[in-house]
């Protein structure tokens, strides 16, 4: 009879443990691919609306993943040169998480993502995952105006949450467009798509740059897409820990004892 009650009681701890669910996330950001388009301001003068980009001054592209869920601590990152593909990729602990730029050899087809997907997660931990297509230099005619456009979109959801458990996001991408002032960093024209709860979001981002001198000017424009979050796992309930109790003092009272 001790033997069945025992039985019975792990039955119930089973069926209210096998009743959570697994916590799963879907998150995903995108900006691109860059359209540049050039705009003559004076079309008297002469000169053709021209960009050259600067081989031996632009930062190389990045793409980078970091997943912190103790005790697992991954970290990777890669570097190429402007404008060509790079691929990081991160995974452990029930997550999976890349960081991408796609290109087709030129600025127009450029595009920069990062994407993660968590499932069955079981304890705390958070994740970053960046792509970055770098400072990139350039130089322009005269008398030119520069716009650089790309999409924007990010798309972050997550299954229903149990009590005590907690998911966190926070993604963007941003287009940015500034003068080149003497290599110092100067303030420029910012476009942004940022969301910092679990929805989805789209938007073509837009920046400019211009020359309206008789002379070349310099200037840097960056496109990076970002993706960060954490998840907390939840504390288990008092129940719970009292049903482990009850169904081990069961065990431990019911042990057959053997006399000499």
């Amino acid at each position: 009879m001790a033997n069945r009650s025992c039985l019975a009681l792990l039955f119930l701890l089973a069926s209210i443990t096998s009743g959570a669910q697994a916590a799963t996330m879907d998150a995903r950001v995108s900006l691109g691919p860059l359209q540049l388009q050039l705009m003559d301001l004076d079309s008297g003068d002469g000169v053709t609306p021209s960009i050259t980009f600067h081989p031996t001054r632009v930062s190389t592209s990045l793409t980078a993943g970091i997943l912190f869920f103790p005790p697992l601590s991954v970290e990777e990152a890669n570097d190429a040169a402007r404008f060509q593909p790079s691929l990081t990729q991160v995974s452990g602990a029930g997550v999976d998480g890349s960081a991408s730029i796609d290109a087709q050899g030129s600025a127009p087809g450029t595009t920069a993502q990062a994407q993660v997907a968590l499932r069955d997660l079981t304890h705390t931990g958070s994740f970053t995952l960046y792509a970055d297509l770098g400072y990139i230099e350039f130089t322009l005619t005269p008398a030119t105006r520069l716009v650089v456009t790309a999409a924007a979109n990010i798309d972050a959801s997550h299954a229903p949450l149990v009590a005590g458990e907690e998911m966190n996001i926070l993604a963007f991408s941003h287009l940015t467009l500034y003068r080149n002032f003497g290599g110092q960093q100067p303030s420029g024209q910012t476009n942004e798509l940022q969301l910092s709860t679990f929805g989805s979001a789209s938007r073509v981002l837009t920046a400019s740059f211009e020359n309206a001198t008789s002379l070349e000017e310099q200037g840097v424009f960056r496109g990076i897409a970002y993706l960060g979050g954490s998840y907390v796992a939840p504390v288990p309930e008092l129940g719970t820990a009292a049903l482990l109790l009850a169904g081990l003092l069961v065990v431990v009272r019911q042990r057959p004892t053997f006399g000499a």
